[in-house]
């Protein structure tokens, strides 16, 4: 009979944010192909990698503007000229009257 171990009880458990930013991080320092994009004066889900990472890798962060449209035109072009961008955009969602 074989015996199997329960891979799960060596995994860290973390949120879907905190395992994000790892992820982001992670391949920033793996690929210099890597460009992060967002507003990151803002306190966003996601705007731990620029405030850590931001002194060694800060010319592949880009302090984009407030404009869904803008972020993501930068980060197509980007991709056209074969970068690996990483747009970061925030909605906000009313699902109530206004």
């Amino acid at each position: 009979m074989t015996r199997f171990t329960d891979p799960r009880k060596n995994l860290d458990v973390k949120s879907v944010i905190e395992a994000v930013r790892e992820a982001i991080t992670e391949e920033m320092r793996r690929d210099t192909k890597v460009l992060y994009g967002e507003e990151w004066e803002s306190e966003a889900a996601y705007s731990s990698p620029p405030k850590v990472l931001g002194k060694s890798l800060g010319e592949r962060i880009i302090d984009a503007p407030l404009a869904e449209a803008s972020i993501m035109g930068i980060a197509l072009g980007a991709a056209f000229r074969g970068m690996r961008p990483i747009p970061e955009v925030h909605s906000q969602i009313s699902y109530g009257p206004p």
